[in-house]
């Protein structure tokens, strides 16, 4: 009788077997995970002008070779303010509400406070290496964030064809030539923020930024040998030859990626009362055996009566709670206002217009895709004039006169007079 020989199975077979079906596996996980990722698309709404919005463009593109599965449609939405947000809301009801939205500075509470923007605290905190390390301020309410403001603040009014017209201005340079800002401006911007709801809660956590930037062009003009408010103080000019020779060569630095400040930069909550600060070391004048170390003066308002505004313009950008991508959408934000805002710089080149993040541009520096470098590098092309004795004392009286401008305590007019006449007596040697 024929007995069967048993066949004995090959050690290979079943390991074989398994690890091509863990191959098709991962495959096949792959071709869901590219099929879906295919899907993903973000919508993001902002204004502006058709240059503005074409910096932007150029941002998403960029973010979109970052990430191949997600596709960003950005709204070219009307502007401004009131124009802008009734359009967002009107989306909204109809099911359509962008992804990723800007919101204008002064509605930050409402909209915070609406529902429609998410609490994004979680993402935040999962990426709390990235806050603490690199650049972009979170906004929000108590413990909760709702928004990434831009590590720069572009001037829309720069780009802006509309608002350039409303202010009679052919060319962004005219905003300086033409030269000045209203102090006006500055007490409709105060009261607005002093302004308090049943809760306490501001009406607005965003300040309009008016004579920040006389302040800091400023202390430039003082550097090239020129003042910066006219006769009666009420104005701060840019129209002068050393105004216009200090904002041409800090564009040049900053064009040629030479623009960085040693100093301090406190987070837009944690802003203390004169904002921030740069600390230059300038070449000393000719015959000087050291340089100057010259402290200047930036964003110089406190917080509101209570402290809990932000001293910037910011406009930030923030995550619709009906998004149905929030985790894509937090990081088209956090690009967004990141590494993708110097299309911003490079397009527009307005430094004085721009709020750099000093702990970026002191500490990571050579992490910035666009190339900053030190400052200090460039500054031996200049020769500065020595910064009046007076400076700091004409700074002692200015900074409490814009404290009671911004917390409603006296009117600008009343305000400016009283520190004319200490600026006065200043500059005429008088106690």
């Amino acid at each position: 009788m024929l007995i069967a020989r048993r066949v004995r199975p090959t050690k290979l077979k079943w390991p074989l077997i398994m690890c091509i079906l863990a191959l098709l596996a991962l495959i096949s996980n792959q071709i869901w995970i590219a099929h879906g990722a295919e899907n993903i698309k973000l919508t993001m709404s902002t204004w502006g002008s058709p240059v503005f919005w074409d910096f932007h463009e150029l941002a998403i593109a960029e973010f979109e070779e970052l990430n191949p599965h997600i596709d960003v449609e950005l709204l070219r939405m009307p502007c401004c303010d009131k124009q802008y947000w009734e359009a967002v809301v009107v989306r909204s009801a109809a099911g359509q509400m962008p992804d990723v939205f800007r919101v204008w500075s002064t509605q930050q509470t409402d909209v915070y406070r609406s529902g429609l923007a998410l609490d994004i605290s979680s993402f935040v905190a999962k990426d709390a290496a990235y806050f603490k390390q690199f650049f972009v301020p979170p906004l929000g309410l108590g413990d909760r964030i709702y928004a990434l403001a831009d590590v720069v603040i572009a001037n829309y009014l720069h780009v802006n064809e509309d608002m350039m017209a409303k202010l009679g201005l052919e060319l962004p340079a005219d905003l300086y030539n033409q030269g000045a800002w209203d102090y006006r401006a500055l007490e409709t911007t105060a009261r607005r923020v002093a302004q308090r709801d049943d809760q306490g809660n501001p009406k607005a956590l965003g300040m309009i930024m008016i004579v920040p930037d006389a302040f800091f062009v400023g202390a430039w003009v003082q550097i090239f040998g020129g003042e910066w408010f006219d006769a009666q103080y009420r104005r701060a000019e840019f129209n002068q030859p050393p105004a216009l020779q200090a904002l041409s060569w800090l564009q040049e630095r900053f064009l040629e990626g030479s623009f960085v400040a040693n100093g301090r930069y406190a987070s837009l909550e944690g802003a203390g009362e004169w904002g921030l600060w740069f600390q230059w070391l300038l070449p000393g004048v000719p015959g000087s055996a050291t340089g100057q170390d010259l402290r200047i003066g930036y964003v110089p308002f406190p917080r509101g009566p209570a402290r809990d505004v932000s001293t910037f313009r910011v406009e930030p950008w923030a995550v619709a709670t009906a998004s149905k991508h929030p985790q894509e959408a937090y990081e088209l934000i956090k690009y967004i206002a990141g590494p993708g805002i110097r299309f911003m710089i490079e397009g527009q080149g307005k430094v004085p217009n721009y709020r750099p993040s000093m702990r970026l541009l002191q500490s990571h520096a050579s992490r910035f895709p666009y190339g900053i470098g030190p400052l200090q590098e460039q500054l031996d092309k200049l020769v500065p004039q020595p910064v009046p004795p007076e400076q700091r004392r004409i700074y002692d009286v200015l900074f409490p006169a814009l404290l009671k401008i911004a917390e409603g305590q006296e009117g600008v007019q009343a305000a400016m007079d009283d520190a004319a006449r200490q600026v006065n007596a200043i500059l005429q040697g008088v106690n």
